[in-house]
């Protein structure tokens, strides 16, 4: 009672997140949502050459531009294009309904591997530690700092 989502409120959030992603293109299918998250919706969508994973801004305001947004976004992709330990996002498209941002789709991720077995050896542990540090470094030499400004 109170604790479970109802049918009802998933079909419309399912579809309401449906007729965002059809603003991509007609190639790109949606698939499913990735969480319930209030800021920055995340779903899952197929397309002819493999899933992307798009996230989705929701304008409350139809007059809101992100202009400013995306052409920060697009320097910081085109400062971290080079770099080997960091993977960024394929694009960021904005229509008068929502703003987007769009990647491939990785099947596993790094808190999955580190926590299931078969559990990492110390030498790879470090391995990790150090590809993140490389990551790290870079963004912080390209003046790409993940911290909000």
């Amino acid at each position: 009672m109170g604790n479970t989502v109802s049918e009802l409120t998933v079909a419309r959030t399912s579809g309401a997140l449906d007729t965002f992603t059809s603003e991509l293109g007609s190639d790109i299918l949606y698939e499913k949502s990735l969480g319930s998250s209030r800021f920055l919706k995340a779903v899952k969508c197929g397309t002819r050459n493999g899933p992307l994973v798009v996230k989705i801004y929701i304008k409350h305001d139809p007059g809101l531009s992100l202009r400013t947004y995306s052409s920060r976004l697009k320097a910081e992709r085109d400062a971290l294009k080079d770099l080997p330990n960091v993977y960024s996002y394929r694009a960021f498209m904005e229509t008068d309904k929502a703003g987007y941002i769009v990647r491939q789709w990785l099947e596993g991720n790094l808190y999955d591997r580190i926590s299931t077995r078969p559990f990492l050896s110390p030498i790879e542990k470090k391995w990790i530690a150090f590809q993140l540090i490389n990551g790290m470094r870079g963004a912080r030499k390209h003046n790409v700092c993940p911290m909000v400004s």
